[in-house]
């Protein structure tokens, strides 16, 4: 007696959990089946066959709280490596269970099937995927858009900056920077791991030498010995804005807008009507329960190339976007901002060159009776 699959995944694959996997299953005994039922995570969950004895299971609408626990919030906004621990990986965005998979019958008998499988908090586009751009049968990966033949990152030389790693297991990634000649080991362990750069502090990656402009970072996972192109793109001002945002990927993205304009609004919260005599000595007497501000942040990126707007799409479908501050001692701080949907605009200014412009909220509190 078996489960028998006619749609299931491997457990080397990484499954998103913004897409659709459904396992598709019957069992090989002549009975007609009762039920079935997925457990996983301590929670079961009973399904009818179809009229053929057919079962399926849907994992987007019962995994994708599990693995974003967070809620796509970053638990790395404050970040010091001055003390060398420059990796960090708490589980966030990555789980992997073990399902279990019964089948039962009138007559007592049960068929069971047991398998692991991985998860990341991503969304895959199905083009890519179905072009055979994207496999999910992969043992590491770069949590960032994939352009042409590399990926790419870009920040300023005061922020934090980190990309995010897959690893299917314990491995060590060579950086190599092509550009300086400079060589740094970095552990990874199973997982998303994030791998800081820099940390906005004066502090960077020990060993990693880099320099504002463009950075080629040549990769090495020694494990699956797989090699990986990533330009890193430093600009010195500190004077530009930085956004950074949850990806579509399964790690963080970070942008540098040139501007950043602010315009200002007000809504009264309501009114009380606190006077009422007889109809011809009414004198309408309202007072205003208060008033709350809202700031509308716009950021505005010129000549933007078409490996920065393969980037910047994931912040238009970002649910978590923050925004860099620095505090008065010199130390980043990040604030969430809500992106105002519609508020975005690009124009194309050239072969492949585009400016773009996209507006956020900033909630201030007035006033409250």
């Amino acid at each position: 007696m078996a489960v028998v699959f006619t749609k299931n995944y491997l457990e080397t694959d990484i499954l998103s959990t913004g897409n659709h996997w459904i396992l598709k299953y019957s069992s090989d005994v002549a009975e007609s089946p009762t039920y079935s039922r997925v457990a996983f995570l301590g929670e079961t969950f009973n399904l009818d066959p179809d009229p053929s004895g057919n079962f399926s299971f849907d994992f987007k609408t019962s995994i994708s709280d599990k693995v974003n626990a967070s809620n796509f919030n970053d638990p790395h906004n404050d970040v010091d490596i001055s003390g060398g621990t420059y990796v960090y990986n708490n589980g966030e965005g990555y789980l992997r269970i073990f399902v279990s998979i019964s089948i039962f019958f009138n007559a007592s008998q049960t068929n069971v099937y047991t398998q692991e499988y991985r998860f990341k908090t991503s969304v895959y586009d199905d083009e890519v995927y179905q072009l055979g751009h994207k496999s999910i049968d992969v043992k590491s990966d770069v949590l960032l858009p994939y352009v042409g033949d590399k990926y790419y990152l870009q920040g300023t030389s005061t922020q934090p900056l980190d990309f995010s790693f897959y690893s299917y297991e314990a491995d060590v990634l060579v950086l190599f920077n092509a550009t300086t000649s400079t060589t740094v080991n970095v552990p990874l362990s199973e997982g998303v791991n994030r791998v800081f750069l820099q940390d906005g502090r004066g502090n960077s990656l020990t060993g990693l030498t880099m320099v504002d402009g463009i950075n080629e970072l040549q990769m090495l996972a020694t494990d699956t010995n797989e090699l990986y192109d990533l330009q890193v793109t430093i600009k010195g001002s500190s004077c530009c804005s930085v956004l950074k945002w949850f990806n579509l990927e399964g790690g963080f993205g970070y942008h540098v807008f040139q501007h950043k304009t602010e315009d200002y609004s007000s809504k009264t919260k309501g009114f009380i009507e606190n006077d009422y005599n007889t109809f011809d000595e009414y004198d309408s007497n309202l007072v205003s329960t208060g008033a709350d501000m809202i700031s509308l942040l716009g950021f505005t990126s010129i000549r933007v190339d078409e490996n920065q707007m393969t980037a910047l799409e994931g912040l238009i479908a970002s649910p978590k976007v923050y925004q860099l501050l620095t505090k008065s001692d010199g130390s980043p701080l990040w604030k969430e901002r809500v992106f105002k949907q519609g508020e975005m605009r690009i124009k194309q200014t050239g072969k492949r060159v585009f400016d773009f412009e996209i507006e956020t909220f900033k909630t201030k509190k007035g006033f409250t009776l």
